[in-house]
């Protein structure tokens, strides 16, 4: 079904196994930071899921979406308003998985702040959902006002080299979500940012692209290159004061570096991709891409409730996987009830562009 020259829905087949893979990823890291010992963390185990949670999970999801963004049929009415129900839905999730049972058991239960003064105070924390909503304004305005894809590159490219000089200034308290100055910030727009406008820049070349053999090549090649390139601006020693080594914060070398990987990812993805399209753990990571946010709402507000009943760090490795397992299955039965809801209850099409998939391509 996937060769050289696919079409459309074949393109979204290894971005979904790429955006699904990301997810698992992520609800494993997510189990690991907030229930293993740190002895647990440090184990082979551990560090390997830990591994996966950075550079294969959220920036593939920004860089994806960022992919998206970059097709020409969205509206700015659409992109707009999309962001701002993503930074809504980030108070709501905020309430659920951390002031209720901040309420119910004490600070020690909000899993989304390192140290609330208050439950109010882990209602404000600015996570991926804000993060995201800010962003889809942003490049929704960009691509319609600034349509030049050289521009987003040297935008991407800025945003990476200025960053650590915005993170020395707090600045107003209401401008903490554009560079995380505050200690409430852990996805900062700036600089995560970059990685949807990467994705932005990478939209035609890997939407539109007749050649996908030939594009999957150069991807890897170039990846390979900024790879290489960013661990290596990494570990100089006069980079040290850029790169502070901190995954929210991360300066120009740990950034390259990651972009770098998700060039190399991709072409994986697609030659994993290949020719299994009807296969059954295809269609199911095809699934959870689909519904992204709504499984990373779920399994938030599950391991916000879960901690109080298990207690935060106190489990081992092969538990604290255990518990990731379930939640991943809790939130899969979850959203799979929910879209079957949606379905039966709205019969008409979106009046807004959306990523869609053909029922052929992920049933």
């Amino acid at each position: 079904m996937i060769g050289v020259e696919a079409g459309h829905g074949d393109r979204l087949i290894f971005l979904d196994l790429a955006r699904g893979l990301a997810i698992v990823f992520m609800i494993f890291q997510h189990s690991v930071l907030l229930f293993a010992t740190g002895q647990a963390k440090g184990s082979l185990a551990g560090k390997t899921v830990l591994l996966l949670g950075g550079a294969p999970a959220a920036p593939v999801f920004l860089f994806i979406m960022g992919v998206f963004l970059g097709r020409p049929d969205r509206r700015v009415g659409c992109g707009v308003g999309r962001g701002l129900r993503l930074i809504a839905l980030g108070y709501v999730l905020n309430l659920l998985r951390s002031t209720l049972p901040s309420l119910c058991a004490g600070q020690a239960a909000a899993v989304s702040a390192t140290a609330p003064a208050s439950p109010l105070a882990s209602f404000w924390v600015v996570d991926i959902l804000h993060m995201a909503g800010l962003s889809f304004i942003l490049l929704t305005l960009l691509r319609r006002y600034v349509p030049f894809r050289w521009v987003w590159a040297g935008l991407a490219f800025s945003i990476a080299v200025v960053c650590p000089v915005l993170w020395s200034w707090a600045g107003p308290s209401g401008l903490y979500a554009l560079w995380g100055a505050g200690g409430d910030v852990f996805f900062p727009l700036f600089p995560w940012v970059a990685y949807p406008l990467a994705g932005m820049v990478y939209s035609s070349h890997i939407l539109r692209a007749q050649n996908r053999a030939g594009v999957m090549k150069r991807s890897a090649q170039v990846g390979g290159l900024l790879l290489t390139v960013g661990v290596a601006l990494f570990f100089l020693p006069e980079m040290g004061r850029l790169d502070v080594g901190k995954y929210y914060r991360s300066g120009p070398g740990e950034q390259l570096a990651a972009l770098g990987f998700i060039l190399v990812w991709l072409p994986v993805c697609h030659g994993l991709a290949r020719g299994r399209a009807d296969s059954a753990w295809l269609r199911l990571l095809c699934f959870w891409s689909r519904n992204v946010t709504a499984v990373y709402f779920v399994q938030w507000v599950l391991f916000g409730w879960a901690v109080l009943f298990l207690g935060r760090n106190r489990h081992t490795s092969p538990v604290a996987l255990a518990i990731a397992g379930v939640v991943l299955l809790v939130a899969h039965v979850t959203v799979k009830a929910y879209t079957a809801w949606a379905r039966a209850r709205q019969n008409r099409p979106d009046r807004c562009p959306r990523e869609r998939h053909k029922p052929t391509e992920c049933a």
